[in-house]
Order: C-alpha cells, then structure tokens, then sequence
C-alpha cells in the first residue's frame, strides 16, 4: 500500500500547505498555451489566463479533488474498524450474519423462481406483441374451431398473423426402438407468428399444410440430440411416423417451446396440420395464437373482436348467444394464474426478511448500548454525531454484506431443493438457476437489510449526550426507558409479522389437507395407468382398433394379479375435457340460460374400464361387452348431469343425441356414476358423458386408436404394469407404451402447486416463528440480566421463585400479546389476497386464527422458559451487597 500512503500524503500536503505557487503557475502556463493557439498574442493569452484561471481558481479545484480523497479515505478507515470492532465480538457476528443469512437466501431462491417464470423472457419475437385467442360462452373458455381461426386470419388491421394447433401423439418406428412421441400439429403460420425459425432446415410451408401433402416433421432439439445423436445429416432423412414414411426437414433450437408446452408435455414433434377445409361441425379443438399489427393495443383488439363474436354468432348456429372472443397478452395467459401464487410467496418471505432485520436491529441496539461509553468518550472528544452514525451504518453494511454473501451460498442450495421438487403445475421450474441478476439482488437486499436493521441503534443514538451519558455511567444508571421502549417495540413488530405470516401457513396448509382429502370420484389405489397409440397406417377403421383393445382385454384380465382392466381416452386428472352439445329429446329446440346449448364434458371409455378406476354407480349399470356396435346405442352420465337436465326425474332411460349431427342416432342413459374431479382436484362440478369405445361414432371425425390404459392390481401394482406393457409391445411392436405410473402419482401432481405452495409458505411459516422465539428469549433473557439486582434484592424481601418467574412471563405475554392484537389486524386484511389460493377454506377462518395465536403464545412462554428459570436464581446477598 507504498502508493497509496504516497498519493494520500501528497493531497495531505495539498490541502495545508499555501506556498503551492510553482504548481500554480505550471497550470497557468497551460492555459495560458492554449489560449495563444487559439489567436492570441503571449502578453493577451497571459493576462486571460490570470484573468480566467486564478490561483484561488485552481487552489479550489485541487482542494475539492482532497476533499474527495479524504473522503474516501474516511470511508475506509471506518470500515477498517468496522472489522476490527466486530471481531472483538464473533458471537454475535455469526448470529447476526447467519440471521440475515436466513432471510437473504430465501428472498433470493424465491425471487430466482419468479423472475424466471413471472418475468423471464419468452423464446418468440416481440413476446408482447403476442395474444392467444379462445372462445367463450361467456363463462368458461375453450378451444377455437377451424372456421373460426379462418375468419381470424381475413381480418384487416387486427393481426398481422395466426397460429394454430393441437396436441397429440406420435408412434416414431425405424432407427431405434419404437417411441410414443408428444406431438403438435401445427399449421404453416404459426412458427412465423411466434417469431421463430428451425436452427436447422426450415419451416413448413403452405402446401405441405394441406391434406394429404403434409409427409413431413420438424424434430424438438431434445428428439434431435436423444434418438439422433445431434447429426447435422438428419435433414432428408425418412422415418415412420404411425406407419407412414414421413421426411425430416427441421431441427428447433434448444430454447423453442410452444405456448402450449410450459402447461405439459413439451411436444418432440412437429408436424403440419393439415386442416383444408374447414369443418362445417364446428369443433373447438384447437390453440390460437395471433401477432397484432402494428399499432394495434390488445384493447383496441378486443374491440374488433366483438364485433366478429356478433358476426360469427349469426353465420355459425351452433355457437352459444353469448359467444364471444377471448384475447388475452401471451404472457398472461401462460403463467397469470401461477404468477399471483408465486408474487404471494415472494410478499411471504419478504415478512421473513423484515423479521430477521427487526431481530439484527434488536442486537445493534443491545450492542449498542454496550459501547455507550465508547461512544460516549469519542462524543466528548469532539466527534460530531453524523460521524457516529456514518460508523454505525457502515458497521451495519458490514453485516449485511456478510448475510448476503451467506444468503447467497444458502439460495444455491434452495434453488436446488426447489427444481428437485419440480411441481408440474409450475412452469419453466427446470429453468430456475442463481445468475448474475439473483446476485445483484441478494447483494441489494442484503445491504438494505443491513442498514434497516442499522436504524435502531442510530435512533436511539439521536437521544444520546456524551457529558451526560459519562456521568450517568459513573453513578452506574441503569437501562433507560427509551431503549425498554424501543426494544419492546421492535419484538412487538416481530410478532405480528410472524402472526401474519403464519396465518397465510396455516390458511394454505388447511386449504391444501382439504384438496387432498376431497371425493375425486374414484379409487386411485393400486390402479396403474399407461398410454397407448395404434399406428393410424395399420389401423386406419374403427372397426380394426376396436378388435385391437377388445383382445388385450380379454388377455390382459387373464394375468396373475389383474383384478381390473379397460381404457379411457380422458385420463381424470391427466387430460383436459371437452364438451360436447347435446340435443335432449322432446326438448331438442331447448337453451339453457345465456343461448347455449345443453352440454356436457365427454369420454370415450371400453367396458371393463369404470370397475378398474373404481368409479362409484349411482344408478344402473356399466357397459358390458353386449353394447356392441350393433345393439342399442348407450351412455353413462354423471350425477351433474342429470340433476341439471332432468331436474326432479328419473334420468335412467332417457335419451339424447350429440349436436351438430355427430350423431343421428338418440342413445339411452343405462348409468348414472358419482361425479369426477376430472380437470384438476379443485374443479367444480361439470355434466360429464361417458361414450361407448365400441359404439363411438365414425362422423366425430376423432381417432379412437389412442387409449390410456387402466389396471386395478391385487397386491403388486408394479408387476402388473410390467406384466401388461409386455403383452401390448408383443400384440403390436409398432404402438409403443408410455406414461406408465400408478395413479395415485397422477393424483399426486394434480396436487402439486397446492403442495408446492403449502410446503414453502409453512417453511417460512416456521422459520418466522423461529426468528420470533429468538428475538423474544433475546429481549427477555437481557432484560432479566439487567434486572438482576432488583430480582435479588426482591427475593431478599421475601419474593419466591415462582413469583419471579411470574414477573418474567407476564412481561413475555404482555409483548406477545401486544403483537397477536396488531397482527392480527394485519392477517385480517392480508388473508384476503390468499383468497384465489384456497379450496374449501374461508380466507379468515376463526379456527386457523385461534390456532396461530394461541401457537404464538405458546411460543412466546417457551422463548421466555430459560429467562424465567434464570430470575428464580437471583442471589439476595448479592444484590444487597451491591
């Protein structure tokens, strides 16, 4: 540090010295050169430069220059003894900086989740320009049918493109073993309007997009790296695809998703759509998403699609009379409901950071107060206040960097945790990592937390004379009533905050025992799932994939073990319905209230399969292998459905047929089963019908070749799913099995964000009450240390023990008291925002409420236990002898 010494002595020198006149005139020397290139003769240019840049002119200029050097100088001999003075002190340096630590790491593992799932940037171009568009009767959303996205393609000024398309799935043979691939079929404009192109190759175009001419596939980079090695050669290259030879022509990047994508299965596979004309029928089936022109706000949008809905209402006449258009930004729609859940728990362990700053306040202040003579002797001395309180503050930086620095390694360790946890429900969680961006904001929080932390001894600082403190400690005067004060104040504000934070645990913790304890309809236990797809090359009737399904149940019931067996093509919990008009007869012409049709959320099932998953019948019967093709057309429906469409009637025997002659047959109610949770656990109630895979109609335009298949197990579920997926790969060796699992691990991801979302808040939840009991037994347990002469000379008065003890716990109940009461104003506003996160709990239910104040209190007596024993040791001859 040789230049350093050199540089500070020569500003030293700079700023006492006044004989500076050679320095003074080598600069005027300067100026004065200058001013004679610019035209003016030695005597002018000399006269202007003492006339412009005087002595007092430069002396001022240098001087403010030391002034800053002193400055930094200053600064860093504070924080010189800033580490000097906390060494002296490691105790309470680690438990301020493990404290912070707690705090800093989880803000920082929290905010790395939220800002790459909230705010992260999206892989398309000009992401903000990006809606996606639904149909909507008004109430509930669904897909946008293939007449309806033609008509969204010829609108002038709205977009300046349309994507769409559905998901499915994919046999890929030859090359490897066979595989079971997620697939998006897309149409040729939606890689443009998302703004992405393949890394390799090249899109599809419009003439490969229509029926028949679509023999091509563009590979996700995971398919390209997995099954091909990452070969260049690729492109060109023929493989099956269902049994039909289909040509590679693209490559995706690493990063490309679809929209559709970060809610499931990331699709492997691309390949065109293929719609042509659009389909009279009018299903809602597939995903929209439209770039908006220039100029155009999602506002002004939404404007002109009212007027399309109008438009569309009178053409089409199987849509609702409150059809309308849904467009919502990309981004809203993608993560808006996971987003208000994730910013709640980032508000949560916010409340933790300011806990753990309320106690690092309270140590400073304890600290503080046992320097007093220090920092009474430099005050005395002449150094001003603003001097002690930059020290402080610096002190307090100090520990805030070394919380950081600590929260930091402890966020690493979270994220982790986090991703291993990896809830389905939460997108783009696999993405989450502690960057350069999380850095910055675990070194800022840290450093805020530091100095926030640093007010309360500056504060109490404020009221402090260094005469009058000198003299007080000369005659031994006790603790002041400010600093009892402030201190009872600052754990005051630790309870409550630590009661709001744990009424939000304990209101998702209920919610989230209720959602796991609900009726779902049927019996996951020993059940094991799988997924299935015949090859549409080889099984292009339904007449040929019926007798396929129909002989491996037949075999499949026969295996050791087996005590159940059918398929489904909507797995409860695993799929998302869709619904379906109906047409009930002698009540063909009927509307429900809003225009739209009777409806209901549709199935397709095979005999066998409702006794497999444990369906529970209400009334009638299942499906047997007599409803065959050519026997009397059935349907099973729920309890919803028929209390809503046969109100105060008998629905078994009823008949009804599918809108918009799907089916020109009426088919009659044999069954009426408990309802479903199908979409997710917190679903409400839905009309659901279940089809006949036997009787499905050949007009739906739908496959049947892709089932999920069930299984009710006797005693090895494990077995019994190795055992079926062995018959099926040897019946077919081109439909590969897939997804196999057993159904209570479907349930288990159903439950997953509430899971999510439970666990994190209950673990700030309890690391709150942790910093609370900590902050409590710190304040009592020095308060009775402080108190010591007085409880002696108490107990020399004839006080016992328990009365001491009494002392000690009424003043820890009054604090705990003074903090539930302002908590829970505070709870009583706040649980309004867990309101959307709930299911079957009220957002200030009384017994969660009572249950974390008296849980509050109970640690409040437990925080005071070792003060309390500690007071009922007061020694009477000590203190009279003091």
């Amino acid at each position: 540090m040789a230049w350093y010494d050199k540089l500070r002595n020569v500003f030293r020198r700079e700023r006492t010295a006044r004989g500076i006149t050679d320095e003074i005139a080598f600069h005027l020397a300067e100026r004065a050169d200058a001013l004679r290139r610019e035209g003016m003769s030695d005597a002018e240019a000399q006269r202007e430069a003492r006339r412009r840049f005087g002595p007092r002119d430069l002396q001022r200029e240098r001087t403010h220059d030391a002034d800053v050097f002193v400055w930094l100088e200053s600064w860093l001999g504070d924080v010189r003894f800033a580490f000097r003075a906390l060494a002296r002190r490691p105790g309470f340096v680690a438990a301020a900086v493990l404290t912070l630590a707690l705090g800093v790491g989880a803000n920082s593992a929290i905010f790395s989740v939220v800002r790459r799932v909230v705010f992260g940037e999206l892989p398309y171009r000009e992401a903000d320009r990006l809606v996606a568009v639904a149909s909507s009767d008004g109430e509930d959303p669904f897909g946008v049918s293939e007449l309806e996205q033609a008509r969204y393609r010829e609108l002038p000024g709205v977009f300046a493109g349309v994507g769409a398309w559905s998901l499915g799935w994919t046999n890929l043979t030859g090359g490897g073993e066979a595989e079971r691939l997620p697939t998006a079929f897309i149409d040729a404009g939606t890689l443009p309007t998302l703004g992405v192109a393949p890394a390799l190759g090249r899109a599809f175009t419009a003439e490969e997009d229509l029926p028949g001419a679509g023999r091509v596939a563009i590979l996700s980079h995971g398919l390209w790296l997995r099954r091909f090695g990452a070969d260049s050669g690729v492109l060109g290259r023929t493989v099956q695809a269902n049994g039909n030879l289909v040509q590679v022509i693209g490559v995706m990047s690493e990063e490309f998703r679809l929209p559709s994508d970060y809610a499931g299965t990331p699709s492997a596979l691309l390949r065109p759509l293929a719609i042509g004309e659009a389909d009279p029928r009018n299903f809602h089936y597939l995903s929209v998403v439209g770039r908006l022109a220039d100029g155009v706000t999602v506002v002004a949008a939404r404007g002109r699609m009212r007027v399309v809905s109008r438009t569309l209402r009178e053409e089409i006449s199987t849509l609702p009379e409150r059809f309308e258009v849904q467009l919502v930004p990309l981004r809203e729609d993608l993560f808006g409901s996971v987003s208000a859940t994730l910013l709640v728990l980032q508000g949560a362990v916010a409340l933790v950071l300011l806990i753990a700053c309320l106690n690092v306040a309270n140590l400073l202040l304890v600290r503080t107060e046992g320097r007093g003579h220090e920092l009474a002797v430099r005050q005395a001395l002449g150094a001003s206040r603003g001097r002690l309180v930059r020290q402080l503050c610096t002190e307090a930086a100090v520990l805030g960097v070394g919380g950081g620095l600590a929260g930091l390694a402890l966020a690493l360790g979270l994220v982790r945790v986090v991703r291993l946890l990896n809830p389905p429900g939460v997108p783009r969680i696999d993405e989450v990592t502690v960057d350069f961006g999380v850095a910055a904001f675990a070194g800022l929080v840290a450093l805020g937390a530091g100095l926030l932390a640093g007010l309360a001894p500056i504060f109490r600082l404020g009221g402090r004379d260094g005469q009058s403190t000198l003299r007080q400690e000369g005659r031994g005067a006790t603790l002041g009533v400010l600093r009892h004060r402030l201190q009872r104040s600052l754990v005051i504000a630790e309870i409550a905050i630590g009661f709001m934070l744990a009424i939000g645990a304990g209101l998702l913790g209920r919610s989230y025992q209720r959602m796991s304890g609900v009726d779902l309809g049927f019996r996951a236990d020993r059940v094991v799932s799988m997924q299935i797809t015949l090859p549409s090359a080889q099984y292009r009737d339904k007449e040929s994939a019926r007798a396929f399904y129909r002989a491996l149940a037949q075999e499949a019931r026969a295996l050791p073990g087996v005590q159940g067996f059918g398929g489904t093509n909507q797995l409860p919990l695993a799929s998302t319905q869709g619904d379906w008009g109906i047409r009930i007869e002698g009540r063909e012409e009927e509307r429900l209230p809003g225009g739209r049709r009777p409806w209901a959320d549709w199935s397709v099932v095979t005999e066998g399969y409702f006794e497999a998953i444990g369906f529970a019948l209400v009334r009638g019967r299942f499906y047997t292998e007599a409803d065959g093709e050519g026997s009397l057309p059935v349907v099973v429906i729920n309890q919803t459905a028929a209390q809503r469409y046969w109100p105060g009637q008998d629905a078994l025997g009823a008949r009804f047929k599918m809108s918009a002659d799907i089916d020109t047959v009426y088919r009659t109610v044999i069954g009426i089963v408990r309802d479903v949770r199908h979409s997710d656990v917190a679903s409400t109630d839905r009309p659901q019908m279940y089809l006949p895979h036997s009787q499905f109609p050949a007009t739906a335009g739908f496959p049947v070749g892709s089932l999920s298949l069930v299984a009710r197990a006797g005693i090895d579920p494990a077995g019994v799913a190795t055992s079926i997926e062995r018959l099926a790969r040897a019946k077919e060796p081109n439909a590969p099995v897939s997804n196999v699992r057993g159904m209570n691990r479907v349930v288990s991801a159903a439950l997953s964000v509430g899971r999510f979302t439970a666990l994190l808040f209950g673990a700030f939840g309890v690391l709150g009450l942790c910093l609370v009991a900590v902050g409590v037994y710190g304040v009592v347990a020095y308060a009775v240390a402080e108190r010591t002469r007085e409880l002696g000379i108490r107990a020399a008065l004839g006080a016992l023990p328990g009365g001491l003890a009494l002392l000690v716990l009424r003043q820890s109940l009054a604090i705990a008291a003074g903090g539930i009461a302002l908590g829970l104003a505070g709870a009583w506003i706040g649980s309004a925002l867990l309101e959307g996160m709930l299911f079957g709990v009220a957002p200030r239910d009384p017994m969660v409420f009572a249950a974390i104040a008296l849980l509050l209190l109970g640690v409040a007596l437990a925080a005071s236990f070792l003060p309390a024993r500690q007071a009922t040791r007061a020694d009477p001859m000590t203190a009279l002898r003091g």
